[in-house]
């Protein structure tokens, strides 16, 4: 993600990516392009949106339970947060992925919640094919 908010593939995820040491299998790695610690980069609209966008729609491909919420540790101290979404600091001793993206934290797991239900419970429209053709 850039700071246009424009999703970059770096591997698919058919293949297990080396994001998290010794932690890389039954998860995918998002990685946010910038230093998002205080005094430098904050997450702009657009790249809130993508990020909230592309989270939804992994977390609904995959069927996950995004109500849940489970315990983490940050610098040392218990912090709760949504369970389908973790920091890397969660998984390896880092600052990653930044207090400014933290602070964020919640509220997307809030916002692709509500967005993810939302679809689940959305009944799909009846797609019409229809070939338009030159009056004779």
């Amino acid at each position: 993600r850039d700071g246009a908010g424009r999703v970059l593939e770096g591997v698919h995820s058919d293949i297990v990516a080396s994001h998290t040491l010794n932690n890389n299998t039954n998860n995918l790695g998002i990685a946010m392009m910038g230093n998002f610690e205080p005094g430098h980069d904050q997450l702009n609209d657009k790249q809130k949106a993508s990020l909230q966008g592309l989270i939804s729609y992994i977390a609904y491909d995959y069927g996950m339970n995004t109500s849940d919420r489970c315990d983490y540790k940050w610098h040392g101290k218990k912090r709760s947060g949504y369970c389908f979404m973790r920091p890397h600091m969660h998984f390896k001793s880092t600052d990653c992925p930044g207090a400014n993206i933290m602070d964020y934290l919640d509220q997307l797991g809030s916002d692709v919640a509500a967005k993810t239900e939302a679809i689940r419970n959305k009944r799909a429209p009846v797609i019409v094919l229809a070939m338009l053709q030159k009056p004779s």
